[in-house]
């Protein structure tokens, strides 16, 4: 009978020590990365270029050649150029910008093409892991920063409203028990409003590091107000399907270009 009782506490410390080590690497930030020289590109023909980096919501679907579409139908000649990330949290999409362009998910060659703009869509990795609001935020400022250091104007793609809490279903024991922990530690619990904890942290510490006035902060409300009313968009608790994409291109694109006509009247 002891055997078993000491057999069980084993397990049970066990399991605890596997657990604060998963959540303290996943909650863990990237080490501030050095800026490495591109070539200056201030001769570039007046074709416009927009960038994109991000999850999988860049890489389910062809954004870029939607969106290219999209405004070559409004009358915009428009080249896109895309890396997608399946999985990536906002410290991986950030760790991939200094990748070796022969490495895995190395979003290096966006930089270096020296786009106009980059469109960064991260956050619901951040979410589903339950990173942590201000790892999140903190690692989106990262990504700004570095953008604008190669005088390249952000697009960021709030966090938009997604599954929560069908996507917990999904998930053995471990993860659901980890996730728990982490939004406690966070100062929450796992349900649907986290995304909205985690769009008003993000704007928080845009305005603190005065921030909102040099990039574009796209409204993911625009695509869905709520996911419960508009599973009809998805294809699953984290995606979009070919419909929820079209409201998405249709909005982001059309944000994009209001800008670019408002930027053009003031030059």
């Amino acid at each position: 009978m002891k055997k078993k009782i000491y057999y069980i506490l084993l397990v049970f410390v066990l399991f605890l020590g596997v657990g604060a080590l998963y959540i303290y690497k996943k909650k863990s930030y990237a080490e501030r990365r050095e800026y490495y020289p591109v070539q200056d590109n201030s001769k570039k023909d007046s074709v416009l270029k927009i960038g994109i980096i991000g999850d999988s919501w860049v890489g389910r679907t062809d954004l870029d050649k939607k969106m290219e579409k999209f405004f070559s139908e409004k009358g915009i000649e428009a080249g896109f150029i895309a890396l997608s990330h399946p999985g990536g949290t906002s410290k991986e999409i950030y760790e991939d910008m200094f990748k070796e362009k022969n490495e895995e998910f190395s979003s290096k060659f966006v930089i270096e093409s020296k786009p106009d703009y980059c469109i960064v869509i991260a956050g619901v990795n951040d979410v589903a892991r339950h990173i942590g609001k201000k790892n999140y935020a903190d690692h989106i400022i990262l990504i700004i920063n570095t953008l604008l250091h190669y005088k390249i104007k952000p697009i960021v793609v709030e966090v938009p409203n997604f599954g929560v809490e069908d996507v917990q279903k999904y998930k053995n024991v471990f993860s659901r028990c980890t996730n728990a922990v982490s939004e406690a530690i966070d100062g929450g619990e796992v349900n649907d409003n986290n995304v909205s904890a985690y769009r008003e942290t993000l704007n928080e510490e845009l305005k603190k590091n005065d921030l909102l006035d040099k990039i574009i902060l796209f409204d993911s409300d625009k695509i869905n107000k709520d996911y419960k009313n508009n599973k009809i968009l998805f294809s699953d608790p984290l995606h979009l399907n070919e419909r929820g994409y079209e409201v998405f291109i249709k909005a982001l694109s059309e944000d994009i270009i209001e800008e670019i006509k408002r930027e053009n009247k003031q030059n």
